[in-house]
């Protein structure tokens, strides 16, 4: 390639030098090996037969001069590398104007950059003023392509901007990731602003470095620079503290629950900053769980309202069977023993007077029989005294004595006792279910199943009857609804299983509250 016509790159004439002086050949040469071969476009232009004014001069009329000066823009020397940087060959990116090789956005820029050149003054024997910018190139395929262009601009004994220097890089893929790294963050910035959720950064003292939004009581301003367990409730900053001592021990995330000063829940998901150049930080997303913990709180009151009525129940059928048992009970057994004690009269009295006694005996001794079994469905006293598995081996003789299906026990004979509430609504439960085996089902056989597993209790009953559509559970058959609520009250579940002629299914689960 020939040598430029005006300047080498490390010189300039009449001006300072770029690179340090070639007082002889192998200097030169040296300069010449270096310009050649890096992968760096090295280029030098100057402004063709257009005179540079002196420096000192105010912006307006410095801007006017470098769009007129820009025009006549002529490169005076360009590296080889501008053919695999942009693609042309060093001929035909000598004919170019500044013009032809930038966007229009960057051509007013780089207008601008000259402009700067020529405000403020400029003592004589002051070295190039030095600039790193950020460029589009046109590449040789009409793409823009982001380039970093380091260039000096060099003046001769009067001050004057004689002549350019520089060296363009292709930058378009740092560019790139540089901007997509600025979207990503400004996406981020954007999603943490407008989250309904308090984000808050700390040190290791709880410390608030940063808040994406206001609190009742506090601006995000205010909350930066104190204490986030200053707003905290006294008995909740503890845990909050270890909590956060967690975090940044185990660098691992964290989750606790808290109320504010305001009386506000939040669920507080603490999770560590990894960033080896800062200080420990973590990161704390807040959620505002008031309504869900009111709602809570309204739902526990319900049930220990309906807990108190499942008890007032149970006393009132305690006090229902003992007066069965002790008075009306024990009056019949009286009333039949006087009915039998005067049945040696009966062979001196007319046929229909006797058939009258003997049917009324008849009728004693039944409603004896009827308050016996009022007396144990109310309050049985097995259940009492040797616990829920006795109590339904009772029942399934009682069934049997009914006239009901088959039914097959599946519990271990040392079924533990269990807390009373959890007995007694086992019991209820399957006497529902025998119930409903002897009048609906149809059934021939059946299983009721009984057991203890991994912290509940499950109470299964199966049949092979007619079965019913699964969603008439609730509307159709109002035993099945009562049983899910005294499952409910015990924070268990219900599970149905049932088809028309596919017989039904029913598992209790409820969690051991209490064993003996």
């Amino acid at each position: 390639m020939d040598s430029p016509p005006d300047a080498w790159p490390g010189t300039s004439k009449g001006g300072g030098a770029m690179f340090p002086q070639a007082n002889d050949s192998s200097s030169e040469q040296l300069y010449r090996l270096v310009v050649e071969n890096s992968t760096d476009v090295i280029w030098t232009a100057r402004f063709d037969d257009f005179p540079c004014p002196a420096s000192g001069m105010n912006r307006a009329d410095a801007i006017a001069w470098s769009r007129e000066a820009a025009q006549h823009w002529r490169f005076t020397f360009i590296s080889p590398a501008v053919e695999h940087v942009l693609g042309y060959h060093v001929e035909d990116a000598m004919r170019f104007g500044l013009k032809d090789l930038l966007t229009p956005e960057s051509y007013a820029e780089a207008v601008l950059i000259l402009a700067d050149e020529l405000v403020g003054e400029i003592k004589p024997g002051d070295g190039p003023n030095r600039r790193l910018v950020q460029l589009e190139v046109l590449t040789r395929q009409g793409l823009a392509r982001w380039c970093e262009i380091s260039v000096a601009f060099l003046r001769d004994g009067a001050g004057r901007v004689a002549s350019v220097v520089g060296a363009t890089r292709d930058v378009s893929e740092r560019k790139a990731a540089e901007d997509a790294l600025r979207a990503s963050e400004a996406t981020l910035r954007s999603l943490v602003a407008n989250i309904p959720d308090l984000v808050l950064v700390v040190d290791r003292r709880a410390t608030i470095l940063f808040a994406n939004r206001d609190v009742p009581g506090a601006t995000a301003e205010q909350l930066v620079g104190n204490t986030g367990f200053g707003f905290l409730r006294l008995d909740c900053r503890e845990a909050a503290g270890r909590a956060l001592g967690e975090v940044f021990a185990k660098r691992a995330a964290a989750r606790v629950e808290v109320v504010d000063i305001f009386d506000l829940w939040w669920e507080c998901r603490l999770v560590p900053i990894l960033d080896a150049e800062s200080p420990p930080r973590a990161m704390i997303i807040c959620t505002d769980i008031t309504e869900r913990k009111r709602a809570e709180e309204a739902v526990r009151k319900e049930q220990e309202h309906l807990r108190h009525l499942l008890d007032a129940l149970e006393r009132d059928r305690e006090a229902i069977a003992l007066d069965l048992h002790d008075r009306i009970a024990q009056q019949l057994a009286g009333a039949l023993m006087m009915l039998e004690g005067a049945a040696g009269l009966a062979a001196g009295w007319r046929e229909e007077t006797r058939e009258a006694y003997f049917s009324g005996m008849r009728i004693v001794r039944e409603s004896i029989a009827d308050s016996r079994r009022l007396v144990s469905g109310l309050c049985p006293p097995v259940l009492d005294e040797f616990g829920v598995l006795p109590a339904i081996e009772h029942l399934l003789e009682w069934n049997r004595r009914e006239n009901g299906p088959e039914v097959t026990l599946l519990a271990a004979d040392d079924f533990p006792r269990l807390a009373r509430p959890l007995e007694n609504a086992l019991f209820r439960i399957a006497q529902e279910l025998l119930a409903n085996l002897r009048r609906h089902s149809q059934a021939t056989r059946a299983s009721l199943e009984l057991c203890c597993d991994a912290g509940l209790v499950r109470l299964a009953v199966c049949d092979n009857g007619v079965g019913f559509h699964a969603g008439e559970d609730e509307t159709g058959h109002f035993g099945l609804r009562e049983i899910r609520q005294r499952v409910r009250l015990l924070g268990g579940r219900v599970q149905i299983e049932t088809a028309p002629g596919q017989g039904v299914r029913v598992c209790v689960e409820m969690p051991l509250v209490g064993c003996i």
